[in-house]
This record gives C-alpha cells, sequence and structure tokens, in this order.
C-alpha cells in the first residue's frame, strides 16, 4: 500500500468519525476509580491452591516442591461435593472459581462451586450430562482442580 493510499484512508476514516453525531473531539480520560487508602478501603483475602482426589484415598490439597497453598484449611468429601475450608472466614465473597485441569476436561469432567464465608462445595459432572458425579469415582494421580478465590475479610 501507497503513503497516498494510507493518508487518503485515515482522512476518509476520520471525516466518518467526525459525521456521527456527538463524536467530534476526543474523548476525555476517565476518572481515576483506585479510591484512596483509608481506614475504610477493604482488607481482601485470597484462597487458592489444587486439589486432588487422590487414588485409594480422599481429597486433599497438594502442597509440594511445584504447588503451595494459599489459605486452605482442609478438605474433605462430603457426600456428592468436595469441601474446601479456608483459614479464615470471610466478611463478603467476591469471588471463587473451581477449574478442572486439562487430564479432567479430557474426562468429560466439569465442575463448578457453592461458595461461602468460611468455605466453598465443589460439584463435578461428567458428560454425558446425567447430574452430579460421585467425587470419589474421579480420583486419579494425574487430575487436579484448580481453586482460586478473594474475600473481603475484617482486618
Amino acid at each position: 500500500m501507497e503513503f497516498e493510499e494510507i493518508v487518503e484512508r485515515l482522512l476518509n476514516l476520520e471525516a466518518r468519525v467526525d459525521s456521527l453525531e456527538g463524536v467530534t473531539e476526543p474523548v476525555e480520560d476517565p476518572p481515576e476509580t483506585t479510591p484512596e487508602p483509608t481506614e475504610e478501603t477493604p482488607t481482601y483475602k485470597i484462597v487458592a491452591g489444587v486439589i486432588r482426589g487422590f487414588p485409594g484415598g480422599t481429597w486433599g490439597v497438594i502442597k509440594d516442591s511445584a504447588h503451595e497453598p494459599l489459605n486452605i484449611k482442609s478438605v474433605s468429601v462430603d457426600g456428592n461435593r468436595v469441601i474446601v475450608n479456608y483459614s479464615f472466614t470471610a466478611k463478603k465473597v467476591i469471588s471463587l472459581i473451581a477449574a478442572p485441569d486439562e487430564y479432567y476436561t479430557q474426562m468429560g469432567v466439569s465442575c463448578g462451586a457453592s461458595v461461602g464465608k468460611a468455605a466453598a462445595a465443589v460439584y463435578f459432572n461428567k458428560r454425558p450430562n446425567t447430574g452430579y458425579a460421585d467425587p470419589m469415582s474421579l480420583r486419579s494421580g494425574n487430575a487436579n482442580v484448580w481453586i482460586y478465590g478473594i474475600f473481603e475479610v475484617d482486618e
């Protein structure tokens, strides 16, 4: 593309933008939205780690040379769900994601969490969709569930 053609295209684009109703000047930068720290600024904690259903055993958090959990107190099974207990009780839940790794996704396993202020209950489903899957039937030395959550706390 020649220089003159590029300039002509830019001028045509500028003319089209200027012809739009209400769009004749550049938009101002949005105001700063980060609050200044005060005594009322919320404090947040993160819950993060990798959980696994160990073959021949139960579910637990992985802590080894490659994995370090953060604020996960314990992991247990309660019927058709895996309970992830935090090391604190939150004031508010901001968000928590439970995501299966590539091994589970290849097996057709999905998961999601019901999230509370002190614990999350992770539920599993295996295709074809037949309702909740028994977490004890999904134990594998190769499959993991990644947990990541943000919580507002009093401190």
